[in-house]
């Protein structure tokens, strides 16, 4: 008789199985919040969960203000051991490359010399300006990036968290009202916390030239020209580039604040009420980190030298006196030229009175 094993069933095996509902950081965040808002000692009367809003976007993006200095003296940082040294070697290099190239024999037309000069020296400006910044730490594109990459996914999370925290049906945000807000549920019918969002973020474009007095917006305005100038006459595309994106930053600010106002007018009040805490401590910061910023650069000016002009580096270069055995280009050329006049044979007298007749 024959016997047979079976296999034991795979029913019988033991199976993990896995939760229906996974818990994420949105999740976790939104029920801590809750907790906090029931746990802080407000008054009475006071709205629990605005309150706590305000107070959360307070106490997050002070977190972040260190990240603002240390950006402020970054550039400050630059402007007091990169640009002066950049200043002061500017007309070194292009007397330098105006000798070389004459040395060379480039005698193009103007236009075509002016190109030609104006990109060995930027060439060589662009080289030493890395050394400098390599050496003193200040790299340009960390510093201008920065804020942007430590806030940005602050905002965008505490954006998510709100919003799912007023689209949930059993969210206690339904039972409270604040200012103009109904409930936190829902937009601001009146639209007056959006137009104010949209104004605070306008102010907050045009905050940079509050602190400035009428000397100094001047001066930033020739400094803007002279820029423009400069980007022209260099013919380097990626530097225009970069000299119109920054120039039209300002533009695309104002249409964004103009969207926001839009975009808060449809935005659950949670969502809204935050936007507005976070600008107006942006515009509290903005002008505080201008002011120090100011300030110090003010100082900095003070006491720093005035860049020496091309006509007083040609003085001090005639008045140093040379070391026996160098030469410049000019000089070198002006000898070989002299070496090959007497170097040509000499015509007797009765040869020069052969061609005279």
């Amino acid at each position: 008789m024959l016997s047979t094993r079976l296999r034991p069933s795979s029913c019988l095996r033991y199976k993990i199985i896995p939760p229906t509902h996974k818990r994420h950081f949105v999740q976790y965040f939104n029920e801590g919040f809750l907790d906090l808002a029931l746990a802080l000692p407000y008054p009475v009367n006071w709205p629990a969960y605005s309150a706590t809003i305000i107070l959360a976007t307070v106490a997050f993006r002070t977190a972040l203000l260190p990240v603002a200095f240390w950006t402020t003296s970054r550039r400050l940082r630059y402007e007091e051991h990169v640009l002066p040294v950049l200043r002061q070697m500017r007309p070194i290099v292009m007397h330098e490359q105006a000798i070389a190239m004459r040395a060379e024999g480039l005698l193009e037309d103007q236009n075509t010399r002016g190109k030609i000069h104006a990109k060995r020296c930027h060439d060589i400006m662009k080289v030493k300006e890395k050394e400098l910044v390599k050496t003193h730490k200040c790299r340009t594109v960390t510093t201008a990036w920065l804020p942007f990459v430590t806030q940005a996914p602050l905002f965008m999370a505490m954006t998510i968290c709100f919003a799912r925290l007023a689209a949930d049906p059993t969210s206690p945000f339904d039972s409270e009202s604040f200012l103009t807000l109904t409930t936190l549920n829902h937009p601001d019918v009146t639209f007056t916390l959006p137009v104010i969002l949209g104004l605070v973020t306008m102010a907050n474009v045009e905050s940079s030239h509050w602190i400035l007095n009428p000397a100094e917006k001047e001066a930033l305005k020739a400094s803007e020209k002279n820029m423009a100038e400069t980007v022209e006459k260099s013919g380097n595309k990626w530097l225009t580039m970069r000299f119109k994106l920054r120039s039209n930053m300002k533009d695309s600010m104002r249409i964004m604040s103009v969207f926001r106002i839009g975009l808060a007018s449809i935005a659950p009040g949670a969502v809204t009420l935050y936007w507005l805490t976070s600008a107006i401590f942006g515009l509290g910061q903005t002008w505080l980190v201008n002011w120090v910023e100011l300030k110090k650069r003010r100082e900095l000016k003070a006491s720093m030298p005035s860049p020496m002009s091309l006509a007083e580096l040609q003085e001090k270069v005639k008045a140093t006196p040379k070391p026996s055995g160098t030469e410049s280009a000019s000089e070198e050329l002006k000898r070989k030229a002299k070496l090959q006049v007497s170097s040509k044979p000499r015509k007797s007298k009765g040869s020069r009175k052969q061609d005279r007749i």
